[in-house]
């Protein structure tokens, strides 16, 4: 996979900055997206001039597809799309908000989705990519809070398994 595009969503902290500096150790390109600008921008700095830092909320449809097109821009292509923003819940199914799970599900559900399909057109051009979907965690105090995150993380798992039974390796659906 050396010398692979990979594009990181959520990289300005956590698991996302973790893996570009590893991925950038092992000499891939990497384009980082966060909307932190500042903590991406640290993150990048630290890659060793292999990572292009893209500030965006990928949980709006445009901004993944301005990611896209710059990525493409920037390096000719995208090899591999690591989908890692997410919102854990933290507190009891029964003290949540409308608001907070239209939240979670627009940070956990719909930018996983939105990278997939905006990813997707690129990848079949090519005959080549992959996507990785990583999920949000629960708070480890208490398991109550994990069943909203459970359902998210079914629904990234189910859309990225109805891709793979979709395209068979060869075909050009």
């Amino acid at each position: 996979m050396s010398e692979s595009v990979v594009v990181i969503t959520g990289a300005s902290a956590g698991i996302g900055a973790a893996l570009a500096e590893l991925l950038a150790k092992q000499g891939m390109s990497l384009v980082l997206v966060a909307r932190r600008k500042d903590a991406l921008e640290s993150i990048a700095a630290r890659c060793a001039g292999r990572a292009h830092a893209i500030v965006a909320d990928v949980a709006q449809r445009a901004e993944v597809r301005r990611v896209v097109d710059g990525a493409i821009a920037r390096f000719g292509r995208i090899d591999v799309w690591i989908n890692n923003v997410g919102q854990g819940i933290s507190r009891l199914p029964s003290q949540l908000t409308d608001e907070d799970v239209d939240e979670v599900m627009r940070l956990n559900v719909k930018s996983a989705l939105y990278g997939m399909q905006e990813v997707l057109p690129h990848f079949k051009s090519r005959d080549a990519g992959h996507v990785i979907n990583f999920r949000a965690r629960c708070a480890p105090s208490s398991p109550a809070t994990c069943g909203r995150a459970a359902r998210c993380r079914g629904t990234r798992a189910s859309a990225a398994s109805s891709l793979t039974k979709r395209r068979r390796p060869g075909s050009r659906r």
